[in-house]
C-alpha cells in the first residue's frame, strides 16, 4: 500500500469513527500494532557526497531552485537539439557546464523530490555532452578535465558503483590539476572502501586526503569510516562486528550536519540513519537523542521519530509517543496531506492519555491546538472528525454534571470547558445538544441570568419553547408590564430591561416584524434605555407597513409630537406625508391628533433653514410643496422669495423668475417685493436669454418706487441693458428721464444729460440729441468736460445742418473755450471746413482769348479767385492742428490746380509782336509759378499732416493715394 493510500485509509477510518475513545481504547487493550505514518527509504548518499567535493571547484553556483528549474529547462532543449550541434565545442562547453551546475544544485537539495528524480538524468547528460567536448576540444588539458566530469556524470549514473576505474588513467594528463587528482584519488578511495577485500586500502587512501578535501568530502570520508566500523558494507549488509568507535564517528558526522543548509542536512541524516537503522535491526532498539534531536522537517530524522513512538506506543507510553509525533509535527506545512496523519495520530494518543487521567484541561489543551491548525478545513476530513470525538467527552461530561451526586467541582469543570468549546463552535445544530444541557444545569444551580442567556442563544434553533422560558424570566428581572404604556417614562432595571430588548427583538424578527404588540414593546424599552433613535426607526418602519393598530396610531401621535417639539422639520414632513398616503391620523392617548398645522410648519421653516445652508434641492422640494398645498397660507409670499433663491441656486433662473413675477404682481403688499424686484432684476440681467425678464422688473420697480433713493442707479442698470440689447431709444429716453429728474442729484442728471446726447448721436437722431447737449450746458459749469463736449456736440450739429447763421454764431463760443478741450478745437476745424465747403466755387475759365482786351488783367481776375477761395480752407487750419486741416490743404492743392488750368488757358495773339507776347508770357508765368509753389506747398503740408496722425484713417487713405500718385506722375 502506498503512503498516500495509507493515509487516506486512516482518515477515512477516523471520520467515520462513532467513538473514537472507546475504540482507542479497546485498541490499546487489544495490542494492536501501528502503521508507520511517514513514508522515507532510507539511503546511503556518500555518492552525492563525492560528487559535490569533486564538482566544488568548477560548478558554477545557482542562487534558487527558481534559477535551477529555468537553467534545467533550458538544458533539457539544448540536449534535445543536440544532435544538429554535435560538432559545436562551444554548444558542448556550455551544455556540460551548465549540468556541472544544475547537479550540485540538485544533489545539494535532496529534500525536494523533484531535484532527486532529475540527478541521474542528468548524470547521463552530463557523461555525454563532457565527453563531446572533450573529443572536439583542441586544449588538451580542457579536454582531460571533461573526460573528467564525464566519467563523474558515469559516477551518478550509476548511483556510485561504475566510472571510477575510467578516471585512474587520466591522472598522467590531469597531473597540474591538485583539486581534480585529489577528487580522483577520494573517489578511487572509497570504491575500494565499499569492499570488504579492499576496504582497509580503501579506507588508508582517503585518510591520506582528508585534509585536502572540501568539507563535502570531509563528512563523505567520515560516512565511510562510520559505515566501515558499525561493519556494514554499500548496501548495509553486515560483514562484520560493531567497533566501539563506530557511534563516536556517527556522532561526529552529524554534529558536522547540523549546521549546514537543509538539502545537505537530508543528505547527511538520511545517510546516517541509513547506518544506524541497518546496524540495529531489533524492533525495540530506541534511536539515539543525537539522530533526532534538533533537523526539523529533515524526512531520515522524522523517520527515526517515528520509529521510537511507534516503540512507546506498543508500550502503552501514550504521553511519551504523542510527544514525538508533535515533535514531528512541528516542521511539517498547513495542508500537508502527511501532516493530518500525524495529528490524527496524535489525537488518538491523547485521547487514551485523557481515559487514564480524567485530566479534561490537558485534553482541550490538545483539541485547541489542533482544531486550530484545521480550522479551514471546515466539516470535512480530521477536522470535522476531531470535533465530534471531543464533543462526546463534553457531553458525557455534562451527563456527570447533571446527576444530583455531581459535586460542585464537576459541575463547574463541565460548565467551564463546555462553555469555552461552545464559543469555538460555528455550526448550531451540532452544538445545540451541548447548549440544552448546559441550561439545564445553570437551571439546577439557580443561575437564572445564565439560564435566560442560553436559552435565548438556543432559541435560534428551537425557537417556540425556548424564547418562552427567556421571556417570562426576563420580564420578572426587568420589572416590565405585559402591555405597552405609552406613557411611563420609569428608566429602572437597565441591565434586565436591555436583555428583555433582545428577547422581544429576536421574537419581533421571527414575526416578521409587522406585530405592533412586540414593536411598542420594543420601542418603549429602547426609550427607557436611552436609545430613542432606535424606538424611532422601528416605529417608523412599522408605521409604514402596517400603520392600522390602535398601538401604531398612538406612537405615530408620539413621535409627531417630539419631532415637531424638536424642530425636526424633515421627520414631522416624511410622517405626517406618512399618515397622508396611509389615510390614517395619529392618536394621543386616544385622541385624534391633526397634523397639517405641524406639516405647513415644518415645510416653511424646513424649506428656510435648507436655504440658509445652500441645501438647495431639499429647499425647492419643501417650498414647492409648501406653495402647491397651502395657497391661501398668509407665509405663501415669503415662501416664493424663498423658493426664487433655491431655484437660483440651483442653476434654474428662469423658474426663480417666474416665481419673482408672480409674487410681484399679486402680491403688491408685500414687505420685501422691492428687495425681490431688484434681485430678480440683477439675476435677469446676468444672462442674455433673461433680458426681457430684466427688463419688465426694472421697469416694475421705476414705475412702483419712484421715491426711492435708489431710483437713479436703477434707471442707469435699465439704460445700459437696453443699450447693450441695441435698443437704443429705451436707453436714451431713460437717460433723459435721468437728466430731466428733479429727485435726481444734479451730477447724476448731467450724466444722464451726457449718456442720452452721446446715444442719439451715434444711434438716434441728431435732433434730440441737440436737446440732450442744452440741458448738459444748462446742469454743467463753465469749466466742466461735460460742457466742453456739450459745445463740441453742438458745433458738429451746426455744420452738418448747413446752417451758417448758426456755423457763425456758434463758432466764437466755441473758441472761446477750445484751449480747453481737444473736442471744441476739432468742432471748429469741422465747421471751418464744412463753411469753406459750402462757400467754395470751382474755378472755370471761360473766356474767349481772342475776345481779350486786357490779357494781363484776365490773369490777375483768375489769380485773385484763387486768392479769394483758398482763404476759407486756410483758415481751417489757423484755429490749430485738427484731423481737418490735413484735408483743407488737400482742398487747396484741388483749388490750385483749378486756378492753373484757368490761368494756362489764357492766350495772346502771337501777332502783337515780339515784345508784347514776350511782356505777357513773363507776367502769367509769374502768376503760374505762385500758384504750382502754393500747390505744391498745400500738397506737401497735407500729406505730412496726414502721415503724422493727425487726421481720420479715410482722410489718410485719400490724402496719401491722390498725392503720392500725383508726385510719380510728376516724376
Amino acid at each position: 500500500m502506498t503512503t498516500k493510500a495509507k493515509i487516506l485509509s486512516f482518515l477515512l477510518i477516523l471520520v467515520g469513527s462513532l467513538n473514537l475513545t472507546e475504540i482507542y481504547a479497546q485498541n490499546a487493550k487489544l495490542g494492536q500494532s501501528y502503521e508507520p505514518i511517514i513514508s522515507h527509504e532510507l539511503s546511503l548518499n556518500i555518492p552525492f557526497l563525492l560528487s559535490l567535493s569533486a564538482m566544488e571547484k568548477d560548478s558554477r553556483k545557482l542562487g534558487s531552485q527558481e534559477e535551477a528549474n529555468q537553467l534545467y529547462s533550458v538544458t533539457q532543449d539544448a540536449v534535445k537539439n543536440q544532435g544538429e550541434q554535435d560538432g559545436k565545442i562551444a554548444t558542448n562547453n556550455t551544455l556540460y557546464k551548465d549540468q556541472l551546475a544544475l547537479l550540485q544544485y540538485f544533489m545539494s537539495h535532496t529534500q525536494l523530490k523533484e531535484n532527486r528524480d532529475r540527478i541521474k538524468g542528468l548524470g547521463e547528460q552530463l557523461e555525454r555532452s563532457a565527453a563531446t567536448y572533450a573529443e572536439l576540444s583542441k586544449n588538451p588539458s580542457l579536454a582531460s578535465q571533461a573526460q573528467f566530469y564525464s566519467k563523474l556524470g558515469k559516477f551518478i549514473r550509476t548511483d556510485g558503483t561504475d566510472g571510477i576505474s575510467d578516471l585512474i588513467p587520466l591522472k598522467d594528463k590531469l597531473k597540474d590539476n591538485k583539486d581534480m587528482i585529489t577528487s580522483i584519488d577520494l573517489l578511487v578511495g572509497y570504491s575500494l572502501a565499499m569492499s570488504p577485500a579492499t576496504a582497509v586500502q580503501g579506507l588508508q587512501t582517503i585518510n591520506k586526503i582528508s585534509n585536502e578535501v572540501s568539507i563535502y568530502g570531509r563528512i563523505a570520508i567520515k560516512l565511510s569510516e562510520a559505515l566501515s566500523e558499525y561493519g556494514l558494507d554499500a548496501d548495509g549488509a553486515p560483514l562484520s562486528t560493531v567497533k566501539p568507535t563506530a557511534e563516536g564517528k556517527l556522532i561526529y558526522t552529524v554534529q558536522l550536519a547540523r549546521g549546514m543548509p537543509i538539502g545537505l542536512q537530508h543528505l547527511v541524516m538520511n545517510s546516517a540513519a541509513f547506518i544506524w537503522t541497518k546496524a540495529n535491526q531489533s524492533a525495540t532498539a530506541r534511536v539515539p537523542s543525537f539522530l533526532k534531536e534538533g533537523f526539523p522537517g529533515i524526512a531520515p530524522v522524522d523517520f527515526l521519530r517515528e520509529r521510537d513512538a511507534l516503540i512507546e506506543l506498543q508500550a502503552q507510553n501514550y504521553k511519551l509517543a504523542s510527544g514525538l509525533y508533535k515533535k514531528i509535527a512541528e516542521a511539517y506545512p498547513k495542508g500537508d496531506a502527511q501532516l493530518a496523519a500525524i495529528d490524527a495520530r496524535i489525537w488518538e494518543l491523547d485521547l487514551l492519555v485523557y481515559q487514564k487521567s480524567q485530566n479534561l484541561g490537558e485534553l482541550e489543551a490538545s483539541f485547541t491546538i489542533l482544531r486550530t491548525k484545521y480550522a479551514n478545513q471546515g466539516k470535512k476530513g480530521f477536522w470535522g472528525a476531531l470535533g465530534d470525538s471531543y464533543r462526546k467527552v463534553l457531553d458525557q461530561s455534562l451527563d456527570t454534571a447533571l446527576n444530583p451526586k455531581a459535586t460542585k467541582p464537576q459541575q463547574t469543570m463541565a460548565i467551564q470547558f463546555t462553555s469555552k468549546y461552545l464559543k469555538t463552535e460555528s455550526e448550531r445544530p451540532i452544538a445545540y445538544g451541548l447548549k440544552s444541557k448546559i441550561a439545564l444545569l445553570y437551571r439546577s444551580m439557580k443561575m437564572y441570568n445564565e439560564a435566560v442567556e442560553t436559552y435565548l442563544d438556543i432559541a435560534k434553533d428551537q425557537p417556540l419553547k425556548n424564547y418562552l422560558f427567556a421571556i417570562e424570566a426576563q420580564s420578572q428581572l426587568a420589572n416590565w408590564p405585559a402591555q405597552p404604556d405609552f406613557a411611563d417614562k420609569s428608566k429602572e432595571k437597565l441591565p434586565e430591561r436591555t436583555k428583555l430588548l433582545s428577547i422581544y427583538e429576536t421574537v419581533s424578527t421571527i414575526k416578521n416584524g409587522d406585530d405592533w404588540t412586540m414593536l411598542a414593546h420594543i420601542g418603549l424599552l429602547q426609550r427607557s434605555l436611552g436609545n430613542v433613535k432606535g424606538a424611532e426607526a422601528l416605529w417608523v418602519k412599522g408605521l409604514r407597513t402596517n400603520p392600522n393598530n390602535k398601538f401604531a396610531m398612538e406612537a405615530g401621535g408620539l413621535l409627531l409630537n417630539e419631532f415637531f417639539e424638536a424642530k425636526r422639520w424633515d421627520d414631522v414632513v416624511d410622517m405626517s406625508h406618512l399618515f397622508a398616503s396611509k389615510k390614517v391620523n395619529p392618536t394621543v392617548k386616544g385622541a385624534v391628533l391633526n397634523y397639517k398645522p405641524l406639516l405647513a410648519d415644518a415645510l416653511f421653516k424646513g424649506g428656510t433653514e435648507a436655504l440658509a445652508k445652500n441645501n438647495f434641492q431639499k429647499a425647492v422640494k419643501y417650498l414647492e410643496e409648501f406653495s402647491i398645498v397651502f395657497p391661501s397660507e398668509p407665509r405663501f409670499a415669503s415662501a416664493g422669495h424663498s423658493l426664487a433663491f433655491a431655484y437660483k441656486g440651483l442653476n434654474k433662473l428662469v423658474p426663480a423668475l417666474n416665481v419673482c413675477k408672480n409674487i410681484t404682481e399679486k402680491f403688491p403688499k408685500y414687505p420685501l417685493r422691492a428687495k425681490l424686484i431688484l434681485q430678480a432684476s440683477d439675476w435677469a440681467a446676468a444672462d442674455r436669454n433673461t433680458w426681457e425678464y430684466a427688463f419688465y422688473f426694472y421697469q416694475k420697480y421705476l414705475a412702483d418706487y419712484k421715491n426711492e433713493t435708489n431710483v437713479p442707479q436703477i434707471r442707469v442698470m435699465a439704460a445700459e441693458l437696453y443699450f447693450k440689447r441695441k435698443l437704443y431709444g429705451w436707453a436714451s429716453r431713460l437717460y433723459t428721464d435721468q437728466s430731466m429728474s428733479a429727485k435726481v442729484p444734479k451730477d447724476l442728471q448731467l450724466k444722464g444729460a451726457v449718456r442720452a446726447m452721446e446715444i442719439e448721436d451715434q444711434f438716434g437722431e441728431a435732433k434730440t440729441a441737440y436737446s440732450s447737449a442744452q440741458r448738459i450746458i444748462e446742469l454743467s459749469g463753465p469749466t466742466d468736460p461735460a460742457r466742453y463736449h456739450a459745445f463740441a456736440f453742438m458745433g458738429r450739429y451746426v455744420a452738418n445742418s448747413k446752417d451758417l447763421k448758426a456755423m457763425n454764431d456758434i463758432e466764437p463760443k466755441l473758441l472761446a473755450i477750445s484751449k480747453n478741450s481737444k473736442e471744441v478745437l476739432e468742432s471748429i476745424g469741422y465747421i471751418r471746413y464744412r463753411r469753406a465747403e459750402i462757400l467754395g466755387k470751382v474755378i472755370v475759365n471761360n473766356e474767349n482769348n481772342l475776345q481779350l482786351r486786357d490779357p494781363e488783367g484776365t490773369v490777375k481776375k483768375y489769380y485773385g479767385r484763387f486768392e479769394d477761395e483758398r482763404k476759407n480752407y486756410l483758415n481751417v487750419c489757423q484755429v490749430g492742428i485738427t484731423s481737418y486741416c490735413a484735408p483743407a490743404m488737400l482742398k487747396l492743392t484741388t483749388i490750385a490746380k483749378q486756378a492753373l488750368d484757368a490761368i494756362e488757358k489764357i492766350q495772346i495773339a502771337e501777332t502783337l509782336g515780339p515784345n508784347r507776347v514776350n511782356s505777357f508770357k513773363v507776367f502769367k508765368q509769374l502768376q503760374v509759378s505762385k500758384v504750382q509753389q502754393s500747390k505744391k506747398d498745400y500738397g506737401d503740408q497735407a500729406l505730412r499732416l496726414a502721415k503724422q496722425g493727425t487726421t481720420t484713417p479715410s482722410w489718410k487713405e485719400e490724402i496719401t493715394k491722390s498725392l503720392e500718385y500725383e508726385e510719380g506722375m510728376a516724376h
